[in-house]
């Protein structure tokens, strides 16, 4: 990124998460490798307190998806979904479902009553590059389980 890190913590012994509101991006590092990647939309939490919010993800999706896009209309560019998770316990982003791709998986938010968008996406570094006891992307900041690849 060329810039230290906003928030920095270390998420385990070998894991380290470095985030990144105004680019709206988390990095997970295991043993000083980037194992993966969560984009977030604009207008996604950062903190909490202070409440500063995640900002603009200035990276582009293959086909053209992008942030704030419906379900269809992302299903009609990248094709059905593998697997498709319900989320139903309360989360911060408002994320209530998860679909997962052979390369990356999204997480779509309940933005208002009757409006649910993308809202996140988590790239991990393929499995058999990742270092033992790598930590899954976003597994304490938002419900989705990143796969094994990371192409978007």
């Amino acid at each position: 990124m060329g810039e230290p890190c906003e928030e920095k913590r270390q998420d385990a012994p070998n894991v380290l998460v470095c985030r990144y509101s105004a680019q709206a991006v988390e990095f997970f590092l295991t043993d000083g490798a980037v194992t993966s990647m969560h984009a977030h939309r604009m207008g996604r939490p950062f903190l909490t307190d202070p409440k500063p919010d995640f900002g603009i993800f200035r990276g582009r999706f293959d086909a053209g998806a992008s942030f704030n896009m419906l379900m269809a209309p992302v299903q009609e560019v990248l094709g059905k979904p593998k697997a498709v998770h319900k989320v139903t316990a309360p989360n911060k982003y408002g994320t209530v479902e998860t679909h997962d791709y052979p390369n990356f998986t999204l997480e779509y938010d309940k933005v208002d009553a009757d409006r649910v968008v993308l809202g996140g996406v988590v790239l991990s570094a393929p499995t058999s590059k990742r270092p033992s006891g790598a930590h899954p992307a976003a597994a304490k900041q938002a419900p989705a389980k990143p796969p094994a690849a990371s192409k978007l």
